[in-house]
């Protein structure tokens, strides 16, 4: 991860109320999206925070639900340690 080579954390921040996110490098935001035809539908992270530490494992893992005009849902599952993310149309099994 970005954040195991340049040896700092970084920060994911969700606003499902506002279908954007925004990522940190440490303190500094350096990317500020607003999806467009996309509902940021819930996550299930902590404050809707995702940590990633300089060793790069992730603080937490957890899905992102995303959700088009047609509502077709989408699930971004990212396991803890590994990171390994993955897309499926399927909730995880621990929902």
């Amino acid at each position: 991860s970005r954040a195991f080579y340049e040896g700092v954390y970084y920060k994911l921040q969700f606003w499902p109320t506002l279908d954007r996110y925004r990522i940190y490098k440490q303190t500094e935001l350096i990317d500020d999206t607003i999806l467009k035809d996309i509902d940021l539908f819930n996550t299930n992270f902590t404050d809707n925070n995702l940590y990633f530490y300089p060793n790069g494992v992730p603080g937490q893992g957890g899905t992102v639900t995303l959700k088009n005009k047609r509502g077709k849902v989408l699930y971004v599952i990212m396991t803890p340690v590994t990171a390994r993310v993955r897309v499926s149309p399927e909730p995880p099994e621990n929902w």
